[in-house]
């Protein structure tokens, strides 16, 4: 019996591990982690000016600031892929923080959430979700998304 890669393997090689058991409130798509990672993609694509992998929810200088679900980020509020995923799946976010709420009130972590909505194990994770690159970042979720 041969094992399957999970989806963006080929970004890192990794031992995949449960990544929380928190429920989602709402899934980015029905049809699957590769969708998801393509819908973050080109949510971040088509707003580059507020895309940075140098902070959760920036800028952390103004903390407290609400992103809240369907909505634009404020002007100068920038998010990082982890925190694009969770946005898109319907979580609160708050400039300088790294923890999102989802609609119930329940407060997730948002590495952690967005690993679990992207399908990624822990390698993958620490791969995509920690770059302080933007572009690399991009590169990486646009080959999880198989563009």
């Amino acid at each position: 019996m041969s094992a399957q890669a999970a989806p963006g393997s080929a970004l890192l090689p990794g031992i995949d591990q449960a990544l929380g058991d928190d429920p989602d409130p709402a899934p980015l798509s029905a049809t699957g982690p590769i969708v998801r990672a393509g819908e973050v993609y080109e949510w971040l694509a088509a707003r580059p000016y507020c895309h940075d992998q140098r902070g959760c929810v920036g800028p952390s200088s103004c903390p407290g600031i609400l992103v809240p679900p369907g909505q634009e980020p404020p002007q100068g509020v920038t998010l990082s892929v982890a925190a694009a995923a969770c946005h898109l799946a319907v979580y609160t976010l708050r400039t300088g923080s790294i923890e999102a709420t989802a609609p119930d009130g329940a407060c997730v972590y948002v590495p952690r959430k967005a690993a679990k909505l992207l399908g990624l194990n822990e390698m993958q994770a620490l791969g995509l979700l920690f770059t302080p690159s933007t572009t690399t970042a991009m590169g990486r979720l646009a080959h999880l998304a198989r563009r």
